[in-house]
């Protein structure tokens, strides 16, 4: 039997051996837990901090398109969490309308789905630091690795989500034709 009281402990004490057992250079994330919650949970709810370790190598613009396997823009139609089979952890589906296949450009998909972890499902909300957040109607470049189930799973971590305002790739402070460009380079064999 699932008993919720027992998996909050071992995630905690999981989480607080991490933080203080990693070395080297830390990005995104920090090294104390934090708790999502509502204003005011009812005695029901349950927070989780999922111990993700906060730990996600810095990648340039290189490693990041070498490691993924697609690279798209589009923008996010659909925000659904659940819980995984077995109840032991929340994931996000996001539904991306996809408007590029910058690279590959042979894939001809009009919608993809991004599975992130963490999230919320009734009064219970898990989250993960190092995994990015996703907004309805958010215009986005992603760089993803294909999952054996036909998903994608962003590659990473939270520097695989890039916004995208107008035609400009804000964090990057490019317009979006000379991302797709860069991009596209930097995989051509």
């Amino acid at each position: 039997m699932f008993r919720p009281q027992w998996f909050i402990g071992v995630v905690l004490l999981v989480a607080l051996v991490g933080c203080s057992q990693t070395g080297g250079s830390r990005v995104g994330g920090s090294s104390t837990l934090s708790t999502l919650s509502k204003e005011t949970p009812s005695p029901q709810s349950q927070d989780v901090q999922v111990a993700s370790g906060g730990l996600v190598e810095q990648l340039d613009l290189q490693t990041l398109t070498r490691q993924a396997d697609a690279v798209v823009v589009g923008k996010v139609t659909k925000v659904a969490s659940r819980w995984t089979d077995g109840q032991s952890a929340i994931v996000t589906e996001v539904t991306i309308s996809v408007e590029q296949f910058v690279v590959p450009t042979s894939l001809a998909q009009d919608e993809i789905v991004v599975v992130v972890a963490g999230g919320t499902v009734g009064e219970v909300t898990q989250s993960a630091e190092d995994e990015p957040q996703f907004g309805t109607g958010e215009r986005v470049l992603l760089f993803l690795s294909a999952a054996s189930d036909g998903t994608y799973k962003v590659t990473g971590g939270w520097q695989g989500k890039q916004a995208i305002e107008g035609e400009l790739v804000q964090a990057w402070d490019k317009s979006l034709t000379e991302a797709v460009e860069e991009i596209r380079a930097l995989k051509s064999p």
